[in-house]
């Protein structure tokens, strides 16, 4: 974990963990106090030996307003977690899910409020219709429906099953105060193993922007793109790219994604004057769409939450 504390004056620190279930896990030494314009960085179970070998919820309080990251490793691959906020918000959709060929997709819901919290996580196909996803012991559903108490987390993940990948989006929806990240992971027959994590976000855009990276700097680059329309009607997606030198390049044909349905592809693959170059991909849309970039350096995966445009630019 990693905070910065960018006000003047000095922040107490502390650290209340709670195990899956939401029980607390005793941990010593739980404060801390991280200086003005000041910065903190440990490995959670190296500064708290009591969370070892669990895994679950840490709650960071602070006397004055932090910023803070999380950052996961699995042994071969870091990824970034986003904090996770305690407002309430009813609909969050994640714009890509996959699963199959080694790849397989982990939803890490967890209940930021002090009530229980009902909630459903369903899935859509490129097409739009439900999309039945192998959950492993939760089993192939579409729409999954549960509760999760104050303080406690569910974990869902898909199985991996399947020679082909398979994608798509997801939406969960809540009355209650859930938090939400999903994480793409590689499995061990994909070479190499690699996860990214994406947080869920509350409100589609009609105008979108993404760097992207199709260099040969620092590895073979490569940049991806999802959307999904949660829309009753289709997604008429209009593109542009502009190198840094401000060369813009517009894509002959929109992207069109159906109601209700998702979208992908590498834009080295949907647009060959990018390849070898790097700069901003424009996304304009006629109706709110949900974006989320993939980047790729030829070893491991991160992904990159797509900007908003301001209006003037959009226009």
């Amino acid at each position: 974990v990693a905070l910065t504390n960018p006000n003047s004056t000095a922040a107490t620190i502390t650290f209340t963990f709670t195990d899956e279930t939401g029980r607390p896990i005793p941990a010593a030494a739980t404060t801390f106090t991280v200086a003005p314009n000041g910065h903190y960085a440990g490995v959670l179970g190296s500064v708290f030996p009591g969370i070892a070998g669990k895994r679950g919820i840490v709650l960071v309080t602070s006397t004055e307003p932090i910023c803070g990251l999380g950052m996961r490793y699995n042994g071969t691959a870091f990824t970034t977690l986003r904090a996770l906020s305690q407002q309430k918000i009813s609909s969050q959709t994640i714009a890509h899910v996959a699963n199959g060929a080694g790849w397989k997709t982990t939803f890490l819901l967890t209940n930021t409020g002090t009530a229980p919290a009902p909630f459903t996580l369903s899935f859509r196909g490129n097409d739009g219709s439900p999309w039945s996803v192998p959950l492993g012991a939760d089993g192939n559903t579409s729409s999954f429906t549960g509760s999760i108490a104050p303080g406690a987390m569910k974990i869902l993940q898909s199985d991996g099953s399947g020679n082909i990948v398979q994608v798509g989006w997801g939406q969960l929806s809540t009355s209650g105060s859930i938090g939400a990240t999903a994480i793409f992971a590689a499995q061990s027959n994909v070479k190499p193993p690699a996860e990214a994590a994406v947080p869920m976000d509350a409100s589609g855009r009609t105008a979108l922007y993404l760097p992207f990276d199709e260099t040969t700097s620092g590895g073979q680059m490569a940049t991806g793109v999802a959307f999904a329309n949660p829309g009753a009607k289709p997604a008429t997606v209009y593109v542009s790219f502009a190198a840094p030198d401000g060369q813009q390049t517009p894509l002959a044909q929109p992207i069109v994604v159906p109601a209700n349905g998702h979208y992908a592809a590498v834009l080295g693959d949907l647009s060959p004057d990018t390849q070898g170059k790097r700069g901003v991909a424009y996304f304009i849309s006629d109706v709110p769409v949900f974006g989320l970039g993939i980047q790729f350096n030829g070893q491991a995966y991160i992904s990159v939450p797509m900007l908003t445009v301001p209006a003037t630019a959009a226009n």
